[in-house]
């Protein structure tokens, strides 16, 4: 079935105060873009955004409004799904023209009439949901204080009151960004969420070995790219992170680890780098203390049946600790100066920054203006120092960014960036961050 197009309905009208509804507007584009890369309609009419979708050759469109949350959860790869890949399931077994409720709604375009009865969602999706409206002065009130800094200072009796004013998925969502905004400058990704599909093989201008990676320091999609375009003993591996957590992680990993029994090594890492020194990204909100370690022995399988086993990705590794590394501390939102000072312009260098523009810690701090204004500036000083760097990563919008110069991607980007409705797009493969 194919997925739907998202449309925004403008209730700017219900939300007394111009500044809290340009923050709910943002924050439901933005946290939409985790799973949804197309355009995205907007308007203040919901009969004429559904002719729009309608003529636009579309099926279904969900329609949300300003301050409606899609939440993000990660599970072990190929265990579960998100939000839109589970809902489109559900309606593949439904016959309806309009289903869930007036903040979100998933319409049959080919069914739908004004008046349509609407069916409700199941509460299993209605979970991965939440609903901020600002209907009451205390809504207001509590919204211009826990959207922004003082989120870190929100406490339990905060989160009783949030469910009580706009119900647990609200709680949830905004116990999560407390989360991971106070804890992800101390993140360590032990595994890739993303896939490694962009960088499986190199750019048809690429020849190999790598003279240089420049990469995030997470998980073994590094390594990967070195596998897949080739490396020698000259190439030079740069890592560079905002977390200093993330960056001792691979220093401990390249010194510690013997490319075998990776979930041995987790257990000895977890010691030797704590939860109270590390912020251990895992699924499902799991931690060090009670991870389910079935889960992290199926995820090693995984990772090994990728390098077509264990002893291919054991000898990758005994030649991989013998290159020289370089360990960077260096927030891209901040410019990236730490980075951009160790950049060569080299033919064969190659960098991954991952989602880093797109995180929610950068959505909760910065609106999509000023995220696309940031990385606009940081790919802009990219081509300036290296013109024929490869690019791999996500925009500002969480666009998929791979197998371009930074040259000719900066020259693209400066006429087709778009925006957060409209988004620009260059690569060669898509992928969801």
């Amino acid at each position: 079935m194919d997925g739907p197009v998202f449309a925004l309905l403008d209730t700017a009208a219900a939300i007394p105060d111009a500044a809290l509804a340009a923050r709910l507007r943002d924050l439901t584009i933005s946290w939409s873009r985790f799973k949804y890369s197309g355009h995205i309609l907007e308007g203040a009419d919901l009969d004429a955004l559904l002719a729009r979708a309608r003529a636009g050759g579309h099926r279904y469109c969900l329609v949300q409004t300003w301050g409606h949350i899609l939440q993000e959860v990660w599970t072990p790869e190929g265990s579960g799904g998100d939000f839109v890949t589970a809902l489109m399931r559900w309606a593949a077994e439904r016959d309806f023209a309009a289903a869930g409720g007036p903040d979100c709604l998933l319409v049959d375009l080919a069914r739908y009439r004004a008046g349509s009865p609407v069916i409700p969602f199941p509460d299993s999706l209605a979970a991965g949901t939440a609903r901020l409206t600002a209907d009451s002065p205390r809504k207001v009130s509590r919204l211009k204080a826990w959207l922004g800094p003082a989120i870190g200072d929100l406490g339990d009796a905060d989160l009783i009151e949030a469910a009580r004013l706009w119900g647990a998925g609200a709680a949830r969502f905004l116990a999560n960004a407390k989360l991971l905004t106070g804890s992800l400058p101390r993140g360590v990704f032990v595994w890739n969420i993303e896939s490694y599909d962009d960088v499986s093989e190199p750019a048809e201008s690429f020849a190999g070995p790598l003279s240089t990676l420049y990469s995030v320091a997470a998980g073994f999609k590094p390594n990967w790219i070195l596998e897949s375009h080739g490396f020698d003993e000259r190439t030079r591996v740069v890592f560079y992170d905002y977390s200093e957590a993330g960056l001792e992680f691979r220093r401990l990993l390249l010194n510690e680890w013997d490319g075998a029994d990776y979930p041995a090594f987790l257990r000895h890492l977890f010691r030797r780098l704590p939860s109270s020194r590390a912020f251990y990204l895992l699924w499902d909100g799991a931690t060090p203390e009670d991870l389910d370690w079935d889960d992290v022995e199926a995820r090693w399988r995984q990772e090994i049946d990728r390098w077509g086993g264990e002893s291919v990705l054991r000898a990758h590794w005994a030649r991989y600790r013998r290159l020289r590394h370089e360990m960077v501390p260096c927030n891209l939102l901040e410019g990236g100066a730490p980075l951009l000072s160790r950049l060569r312009d080299e033919e064969s260098a190659l960098i991954w920054w991952s989602n880093a523009f797109f995180t929610i810690y950068s959505n909760w701090k910065l609106d999509a203006g000023q995220r696309q204004e940031i990385y606009g500036r940081w790919i802009e000083r990219l081509a300036r120092r290296a013109p024929r760097l490869l690019l791999y990563g996500a925009s500002s919008n969480n666009i998929s960014v791979n197998a371009v110069r930074a040259a000719d991607y900066w020259e693209w980007y400066r006429e087709n960036a778009g925006d957060e409705l409209e988004p620009g797009r260059l690569h060669r493969v898509e992928l969801r961050f």
